[in-house]
This record gives C-alpha cells, structure tokens and sequence, in this order.
C-alpha cells in the first residue's frame, strides 16, 4: 500500500484516551455539552453571625448532552447506530451510576434520566441523542449503640429503645376537676 503511513508497528497496541465517555460508550460527535451546578440556599432568615455554608446546601451535578453516532463511522459497522442506542436504553434501564467524561470535566455517579431521539430523512442511519444526566449522591453512614443505662445521667430520657412486648392499648380517661364550680351548670339567659 503506497503512500499510507503508519503509526504504530506490527503486533503494538495503539492506547488512545477518548475526550468523551458515558460509561464505556464513546460519541462519535459531539454536537453540545451544558453542565449545572447549583447551591440551593434556605429561604428563611439566618442569624447573624451564623455559618452562611449550614443554608446553603449543594445540589446534584446535572448534565444536558447532544451526542451523535452513524452507521459505517468503522468499516463495516453498519448498525452502529442501533446498537450505541440500545446500550443507552440498557443504560437508563438499570439505574446504576457511572461515570461521564466531557470536554469539560469529569463526572461520577450519574444517571441517565432522560434520552430523546428524533429520527426523520435526514437522520435515518444516524443517531443524535439528547441526554440529561443527573448525580446520585452517595454517602457513608453509620449507627452507634447508646451508652449504657448505668452511665447515663437521665436514663428514662437518654436511653436506647427496649421492647416492652406486647401493650394492651386503654381506653381515654375522664378529666374530674373538683373544687372547681361544683354546682351543676346554669345556663345564662
């Protein structure tokens, strides 16, 4: 083959790092990235004094993608196209985060919320997905077990949970007020 030029040698592999990834999937173009970050702040007044970042609570990285595949974008990969979408409806089905890499930045634990697809004459053999992503925040928690009821000042007040078994719920008492006008009640007129 007279002029081709090559870059790597018989039996190398070529590593390359893709500048865009939804999982595993990568675009073929790129058509627009809209990134949101947002602080969400109390509505309420906030004393003086007091630490603003304890009202202002961050909200969950949002992604709004315009990505686009065609069939024959590889020799021979004719359907390329419906096998990118269905690996995106698989995708948004199972509801599990991943990551994303855009031009911009990259992105953990997203899920895909909303996908929109058009197809017309133009775009028969090509596929241009509009996609929302959003951030699944995720956090470690953990419990403790209460102090013990020997150490504690006001054990009826601090104390664990005990069952108590089975209660027999009581009917609703009858308030009695004595000394208080004991005579029967008359009427104004």
């Amino acid at each position: 083959m007279s002029g081709a030029l090559s870059l790597i040698g018989p039996g190398q592999t070529l590593f390359f790092k893709p500048t865009r990834m939804i999982s595993f999937i990568i675009p073929d173009c790129a058509i627009q990235e809209r990134h949101s970050d947002r602080v969400q702040v109390t509505q309420q007044p906030v004393e003086y004094g007091a630490m603003i970042s304890d009202h202002a609570i961050i909200m969950p990285k949002e992604l709004s993608i315009r990505y686009a595949w065609w069939d024959g974008a590889f020799p021979f990969d004719f359907g390329h196209a419906q096998q990118i979408y269905d690996q995106l409806l698989t995708l948004q089905q199972t509801r599990e985060p991943f990551d994303v890499l855009t031009g911009k930045r990259q992105y953990t634990n997203m899920v895909l919320t909303d996908m929109e697809v058009t197809t017309d004459q133009h775009t028969e053999n090509v596929l241009i997905v509009e996609m929302h992503l959003q951030e699944v925040i995720i956090v470690n928690t953990s419990s403790s077990a209460a102090a013990p009821q020997s150490t504690q000042a006001l054990p009826s007040q601090t104390a664990g949970q005990v069952s108590q078994g089975q209660q027999q719920l009581s009917g609703p008492s009858t308030p009695s007020i004595t000394g208080f006008n004991s005579g029967p009640l008359v009427p104004n007129v």
